[in-house]
């Protein structure tokens, strides 16, 4: 007879304690329902969440200058200080009229933040900047992608 034959092993046995213990098995789903509710309702949904970039931006205003002066009294020095901090990769520099902007790479495996720190510091103690720029503002990029 081919219906009445046995299973035997891991998967008999637990469908053979299902069906002696039926109850138990409806406790044991209704406590796997609960936790898997309160577990959806605990993790964190952003529909874009930010993600920080290896990058960090150094932006300089000095207003009335011509891009080759900012290159010369600004962007070299700024260059010139971060070159040398662990971490950094690599240095990219724009200069506009009244401006400058640095990008400066990071290498991966490095904490972001004490290099963004690192980074303000060596900026923070540039001696010869002049005396009429605005403070350098000095942030890491990150970016808001959406999720998948």
């Amino acid at each position: 007879m081919k219906g009445t034959e046995s299973h035997s092993g891991p998967i008999g046995a637990l469908v053979r304690t299902a069906v002696d213990h039926p109850v138990a098995i409806n406790v044991l789903m209704v406590g796997l329902l609960i936790v898997g509710w309160d577990t959806s309702n605990r993790i964190q949904r952003e529909s874009f969440p930010k993600i920080d970039l290896d990058i960090v931006s150094v932006s300089v205003v000095w207003p009335g200058h011509t891009p080759e002066e900012v290159e010369e009294a600004v962007i070299l020095k700024i260059e010139e200080a971060v070159h040398a901090i662990e971490g950094v990769d690599l240095i990219t520099a724009d200069a506009g009229s009244s401006r400058g902007d640095v990008r400066i790479e990071l290498k991966s495996g490095f904490e972001q933040r004490v290099i963004l720190d690192n980074i303000r510091d060596a900026i923070a103690q540039i001696p010869n900047f002049p005396g009429d720029i605005e403070p350098p503002a000095v942030r890491l990029l990150s970016s808001k992608q959406e999720a998948i």
